[in-house]
This record gives structure tokens, sequence and C-alpha cells, in this order.
């Protein structure tokens, strides 16, 4: 085993151990942990980390650091303990090609793998099967499930036909209003939309609508819209980087240099 490979698994393994600690479980107190500072780009030798009903409460040097009466000691051994990832574009859906495969026990397994590698939330992204995520959602967060923290879409809106099973195809302003209002009463977290040609009027539309629900949208920049029109259309955020105006690595370095501000 590489010497990379020993740091990620052991990085992941004790990261684990801290997040399956019950918020109501007596303190804890993992010792002589490498902490792996993301900040600051470095490594804390030799740290201890206080954890406290869910909450790390105290982080510092093993050999000063207070720790509480009661509290369980776990030894990190000198392995390394970092932040928990974020999968940011995850989905968990049917069988692209045959929907009527809804795939839901294997979707469950998959949540099983999340947090032994290290990955303690995803962003899920708006699929055919809302109803069950959103329940496992709510099993994660009662402790009833183990997995990560869930962020979802719920169904996607997009154009009519829609390009996925499941998703809400919309043609009209008031079309996107009431889809945005299913999503919203679905239990969603934000809105993601998939259109591969719209108009601004409907993309408007839909963003009013999610924003007056407290709601961002996400998701595809339609092809009929400049990247400009899309970014100046209040939409909150936009998925996968092939919408970027620079296709070569030359002229992106050129446009980043072009957008730094001086000094």
């Amino acid at each position: 085993m590489s010497g990379m490979l020993r740091y990620l698994c052991a990085s992941c393994l004790i990261f684990f151990l801290a997040c399956q600690l019950p918020a109501q479980a007596p303190p804890a107190a993992i010792t002589g942990i490498n902490v792996v500072d993301v900040v600051r780009g470095e490594i804390r030798a030799g740290q201890t980390v206080v954890i406290a009903n869910g909450i790390i409460e105290a982080v510092g040097p093993s050999d000063s650091l207070n720790i509480p009466a009661g509290a369980v000691r776990i030894p990190g051994d000198g392995r390394y303990l970092m932040p928990g990832l974020w999968d940011m574009h995850a989905h968990l859906r049917s069988d692209q090609k045959n929907p009527t495969i809804r795939l839901i026990d294997e979707n469950a397994a998959l949540l099983d793998l999340f947090l032994p590698n290290g990955i303690v939330g995803i962003r899920e992204m708006g699929g055919d099967i809302g109803d069950e995520i959103m329940h496992w959602r709510e099993e994660i967060r009662a402790g009833k499930r183990t997995g990560p923290r869930i962020l979802t879409a719920g169904r996607k809106i997009d154009q009519e036909p829609p390009a996925w099973a499941g998703s809400l195809g919309r043609k009209t302003p008031a079309d996107a209003r009431e889809a945005v209002r299913q999503v919203k009463q679905s239990g969603a977290d934000f809105v993601k939309i998939y259109f591969g040609r719209t108009t601004p009027e409907v993309l408007g539309a839909v963003i009013a609508e999610a924003h007056k629900l407290n709601l961002k949208v996400t998701g595809h920049k339609p092809v009929n819209m400049s990247i400009q029109e899309f970014v100046e259309s209040g939409v909150d955020g936009m998925e996968h980087a092939q919408y970027l105006p620079a296709s070569e690595r030359g002229e992106y370095d050129r446009f980043a240099r072009e957008r730094r501000p001086e000094g």
C-alpha cells in the first residue's frame, strides 16, 4: 500500500469514527491525531479534538488541551483527521434506459459508501425517486439510517417533453411557477433546472417563484442563451463547466488575468 493510500485510508477511518458519534453521546476526545488544516494548507501534528453533542468543541495540542471529565478517549495513533468532504453533484435515480427499473435498493445501498470514504454530505441533483430520497434524508437526520447529509432538488424542471423520466416539463411562465411550487411542497432543498432550450420568460418565472419561496436555483444553461444572459437572469448557480466561455486553457488563463483585480 502506498504512503498516499495509507494516508487517505487513515483520514477516512478516523473521520468516520468521529461522524458516527451520536449527538447525545458522552463527550469524546480523539487524541494524538494529525489535523489537516485545509485553510492554511498545513498539518498540525500531535493534536486532540474534543467533540460534544455532535459539535467539535476544541482542537489543540494533546499535551495541553483540557479533556472533559468522563469523555470517551479515541486514540488517534498518529493518523490524520480532515474536514468532511461533500459530493457536490450526485444523482440517485432509476435506470437511465428503462425508468421502470427503479433501483431503490441499489440507491439506498449507495448511501452506505459515503461516510467510510470521508464524504459527509451530498448535493443530490434531481431524478425520479425524490420521495424515497427525502425519506432517506429524514431517516439520516433522525439517526435511523447511516449516510451523508442530503440536500436534494427532488424533481428537475425541464422543457416539454422533459429529457429525463420524473422531470417536470413546462412550456409557459405560469406552468413554470406551478412547477416550482410543486418542488417546494415536495420538500426539496433547492430547484434544479434542466432546460435544453427555453425562453427568458419561462426561466425568469422559475427563478422569481423560487426566490419568493426562499429556494435557490441552479442547473444547466439553455443552449439558446449566452452565458451572459444566463448569469444576468438571476440564477444562483450553474452546473457543469462546458458552459463556460473559455474553451482553451490559454484563453481561460487570459480571461482569469483580465478578471483579476489589481493590487
